[in-house]
């Protein structure tokens, strides 16, 4: 279960004022091909065979519940789907295995492969995502517009009336307020390694669980997990020449882009996700170059473009 903030750039706005934001068919219409609940026509999805016959999930069930004894070394997709087929699938509905032209195993599969999302909302938990220039008038161009003590936001709107600029330096300000807490609190505690250090030796002998609790474990880690520091924390141990200058540079890039960007050509972008624990230097470099595309596609769009940040659940 997994929030995301998605910015959703599109060619028109809401009707009305926007200041409900729940008309909006355009946006409900980029949406739509990346609902996971939809259902396409059969296609191959190859997903389950990409290991050797003996490692598919139901042979241990053939073997346990219907005698399937072809030894493992000898065994072939055609002998799985065989006994599965006439044992397995129909026995619990399962899908019957087929293989195509070339003789490769697939299931049928109508499952959305561009499925994205089980439900959203605008805003959501980003509410507020976008920050408005200053003087702009409720209803003009601005979708669910509000004024907190930070400033006038909204969930999205024209480009031409949000300060895009702004949100950027106001990550950099975060950033350096960030860093220098992280560095005085770093301080007093025993030097810590990044995660990468443990992932690169992940291993049958040496599994993820045990590494991800062996960084987990450090004193500075676990002293500074979960306080608002994970972010600069992941970064000051583990990016190569880590800086306070490169560090509000990673967030200044990060403030507009959200965790994906579906473009007015509906082309629905993911920010690679190195998981909840730690980013590794393969994982760094491909969000950065993420990052880098997301803000040159964004900035490049005309200030009539609408840009409206969703919070995508799946």
């Amino acid at each position: 279960m997994v929030h995301s903030c998605v910015i959703v750039a599109l060619a028109e706005g809401p009707r009305g004022d926007g200041a409900a934001g729940c008309d909006y068919p355009a946006l409900k219409e980029a949406m739509a091909p990346f609902d996971q609940e939809l259902e396409v026509a059969p296609y191959p999805d190859y997903t389950e065979f990409q290991s050797r016959p003996a490692d598919f999930w139901a042979v241990k069930y053939l073997r346990a519940r219907f005698g399937f004894a072809v030894p493992d070394e000898d065994l072939t997709w055609q002998d799985v789907a065989e006994a599965y087929n006439r044992d397995l699938a129909p026995a619990d509905g399962e899908p019957p295995i087929l293989f195509d032209g070339v003789g490769r195993p697939y299931f049928a599969s109508t499952f959305n492969p561009r499925g994205e999302w089980d439900r959203w909302e605008t805003g959501g938990r980003w509410k507020g995502y976008f920050h408005v220039l200053p003087g702009i008038e409720r209803g003009s161009g601005l979708l669910q517009p509000h004024t907190s003590e930070k400033g006038a936001r909204a969930d999205g709107g024209r480009k031409g009336l949000l300060a895009l600029g702004s949100m950027r330096e106001s990550a950099a300000r975060e950033a350096e307020l960030e860093w220098d807490i992280f560095q005085e609190r770093a301080a007093s505690l025993p030097p810590a390694l990044g995660w990468s250090s443990f992932a690169r030796l992940v291993s049958p002998d040496y599994g993820r669980q045990r590494a991800e609790a062996d960084y987990k474990s450090q004193p500075l880690v676990e002293a500074l997990a979960r306080t608002g520091l994970d972010r600069v924390m992941d970064y000051a141990l583990d990016a190569p020449g880590a800086s306070k200058e490169g560090y509000i540079e990673d967030r200044r890039s990060r403030a507009v882009t959200g965790a994906s960007l579906l473009t007015l050509d509906g082309e629905w972008i993911d920010e690679p996700f190195g998981g909840w624990i730690g980013s590794t230097p393969d994982v760094r470099s491909a969000a950065a170059g993420y990052r880098a595309m997301a803000n040159a596609y964004i900035d490049e769009l005309t200030d009539d473009t609408w840009l409206v940040a969703v919070d995508a659940h799946s």
